[in-house]
């Protein structure tokens, strides 16, 4: 997942060309200059910064600005130095072996004004502390990370049982990031089923914050799984896919379905193709024909949504439904 979206990296290097870099330095944000890719990939120092910003509340190193103690009078363009651009599936992979445990980075480059810059997204991990290989834990304190102490790193721990994962805001969003025909086909269906007539019917963003999609306004985690339009969900979330299979015994495959959805819409998408493969059967009992499904409809619904629910969702990755036959 990002932790700034790309307008939020490209004010901040744009700001690089008027202020001094360590002004637009903070608690979330770390610039960086490294001569090559090889010095980056050697950096001990890197590794330490992206450990501190994500055992505070994660955060952004952006590589391609020159320190600004190193201009003459007030030339302050002359931090903008750029990055030569290299595969950005070897620099994740090299920096989370420098991490305990792996990080879920997401390294993007960014163009301005012709030179690329890197911006290695750190994002918050609460359900433990993250580590150096080396074993160092670090932590942002301002606009610099230092070693937490043993008292410090005690009295996080304590606090990684209560974490909410789902109930984390995401900054900078609106509710434009909903997709529309899910958020209008959850609202429906919720005043539906709370029998609202038209007049004490709530509004959409009441709806929101009565589900838990929102707090006060402001768009949580929760909300952009369950009804979040499918790009909005890759940018801020990270990649969670579902897949649908039906096979038979023979090992022929009739259905494999691969997608990444909001939550509503994947229930709604593995019901379709659940009722597809589940054929109906005709059983007689005391002289009495019945008709019968394979699977019961209510017993695969319950089963599918605990695969979403209990899943986690600080990790990218897959819940599978495969249906085999005769």
């Amino acid at each position: 997942m990002i932790v700034k979206n790309e307008e939020q990296i490209i004010r901040i290097i744009s700001e690089c060309k008027t202020k001094h870099s360590e002004l637009l330095e903070c608690e979330d944000v770390e610039l960086k200059e490294f001569g090559s890719i090889n010095a980056l990939h050697n950096s001990k120092e890197l590794a330490e910064e992206i450990c501190a910003l994500s055992n505070k509340n994660g955060g952004v190193v952006i590589v391609g600005i020159r320190d600004g103690s190193s201009v003459t009078g007030s030339s302050w363009a002359t931090q903008l130095v750029g990055f030569e651009k290299e595969d950005i599936i070897e620099i994740e992979q090299r920096i989370k072996g420098k991490l305990k445990p792996s990080l879920d980075l997401t390294v993007k480059y960014y163009e301005f004004e012709g030179k690329n810059y890197l911006a290695i997204h750190a994002p918050q991990r609460r359900d433990t502390l993250v580590s150096t290989s080396s074993g160092k834990v670090c932590i942002r304190d301002g606009r610099s990370s230092r070693p937490m102490s043993p008292e410090e790193i005690q009295q996080s721990v304590s606090k990684l049982n209560n974490y909410d994962w789902s109930a984390d805001i995401i900054t900078g969003l609106d509710h434009s990031c909903f997709d529309e025909v899910s958020l209008e086909e959850a609202y429906q269906e919720y005043c539906t089923k709370k029998k609202y007539d038209e007049e004490g019917k709530p509004n959409q963003q009441a709806f929101l914050e009565a589900i838990g999609a929102t707090s006060n306004g402001s768009i949580l985690k929760s909300g952009v799984l369950f009804l979040g339009k499918e790009a909005i969900i890759r940018e801020w979330l990270g990649v969670f896919e579902y897949r649908f299979t039906w096979k038979t015994r023979a090992g022929k495959l009739l259905i494999n379905d691969v997608w990444d959805s909001n939550l509503w819409l994947s229930i709604k998408r593995a019901k379709r193709q659940f009722s597809a493969c589940n054929t109906e059967h005709e059983i007689t009992f005391k002289s009495k024909k019945y008709k019968c499904k394979t699977l019961d409809e209510v017993a695969f619904h319950e089963g599918f949504m605990n695969a979403l629910v209990h899943r986690d969702y600080t990790k990218e990755g897959m819940v599978v439904v495969d249906f085999d036959t005769t």
